[in-house]
């Protein structure tokens, strides 16, 4: 009997790689036979590389080519192939349809680009038919894939030892962005609230076709309370200098470093794009704001940097609470599961 392939295409790490990871994780943990299968190997070691293998899960890596998929398809026979991307969905729903191997698709993607990459989407929209099943980890990417398409929420595992809710947050603490460095996540928003508030220390994590420009821009402009750390290996060994994040983003779907900072107590100050309002609860959780509302983003900074101790536990301990009930892994792993199940039976669950 094959295994469950999450099929990507992928260069880096990011929001859909982190989602792979913990979802093969969560399923390995679980009795699944799951494998991560690159569709091309870009640089000479992949960053999921070592997480994988501490997780005991295989990697395997293909030649990048439609023939090889097809090839290895036929010769590996896995019982599902879950994709995750444009190239990998595309490609594995148009194969598998014809090798008979059953393919669910996931969509992450909340912006519809120009250039090239539009062509990829209206291509992936088309072929999404092809699946088995189609997920979506919000309601607008939903939408746009029609009535068949469901929404799964993205999750994350809880983080093990100490919890970030025994240390307060402080404005000692930095307010982090953390993701691409690209002109979609409203970098330049984030820039002119650090300019604004010269007094709190400001990070950028990420890396991006923006980060050079950004650089520059600090260099010969400031904000100097501005430090910008580019690709970071984990963010894990950073979250606990992190006391607000920020998502002034123009488009998202889910973005998996909301959830990543609330299972850490680590409120959010984002703009109300994707799930995003449905993740954040105004004045509880986080917050949300309009992304050109500076005045707005600079009153809220400063009632956070403002808080009691007592009011700073309350809103790390609801952000938290918000993502154990319904963005954790025991409380999205068993909709998966019943998804593979149904699927290998030759059923859909939509």
């Amino acid at each position: 009997m094959g295994t469950h392939w999450l099929l990507l295409d992928s260069r880096g790490f990011g929001g859909i790689e982190s989602y792979v990871l913990n979802l093969a994780s969560g399923l390995h943990r679980r009795g699944h036979p799951v494998e991560v299968v690159l569709y091309r190997q870009y640089d000479e070691v992949h960053p999921l590389a070592d997480k994988l293998t501490s997780a005991g899960i295989p990697m395997r890596i293909l030649q990048g080519t439609p023939w090889d998929l097809w090839r290895q398809l036929r010769r590996q026979r896995p019982r599902l192939v879950h994709t995750h991307g444009y190239k990998a969905g595309i490609l594995a729903r148009l194969l598998g349809h014809l090798a008979r191997v059953p393919v669910i698709s996931s969509f992450h993607a909340a912006d519809v680009t120009d250039g090239r990459m539009l062509w990829y989407d209206r291509l992936d929209r088309f072929t999404a038919a092809l699946a088995r099943d189609t997920l979506a980890v919000s309601r607008p990417i939903a939408a746009r894939l029609g009535p068949c398409c469901r929404v799964i929420n993205n999750f994350v595992p809880l983080p093990a030892g100490p919890s970030q809710l025994s240390t307060l947050a402080t404005p000692a603490q930095e307010v982090a962005l953390v993701g691409r460095v690209c002109p979609v996540k409203g970098i330049e928003r984030f820039l002119r609230l650090a300019q604004a508030q010269p007094a709190q220390r400001f990070a950028l994590y990420g890396d991006g076709p923006q980060l050079d420009e950004v650089r520059a821009q600090i260099r010969a402009l400031g904000p100097t309370n501005l430090h910008c750390y580019g690709q970071v290996t984990d963010m894990a060994d950073h979250w606990h200098k992190v006391g607000l994040l920020c998502i002034p983003s123009y488009q998202e779907g889910l973005p998996m470093v909301a959830l990543e900072a609330m299972a850490r107590g680590i409120p959010v100050l984002a703009t109300p794009v994707g799930e995003l309002p449905r993740l954040i609860q105004p004045g509880r959780n986080g917050w949300l704001l309009e992304g050109d509302a500076l005045g707005q983003w600079v009153a809220c900074l400063t009632r956070w940097r403002c808080m009691t101790p007592a009011a700073r536990r309350t809103i790390q301990a609801q952000a938290r609470a918000r993502i154990v009930s319904d963005y954790s892994d025991s409380a999205v792993l068993p909709q998966w599961e019943l998804i593979y199940r149904l699927t290998d039976k030759g059923l859909s669950a939509t």
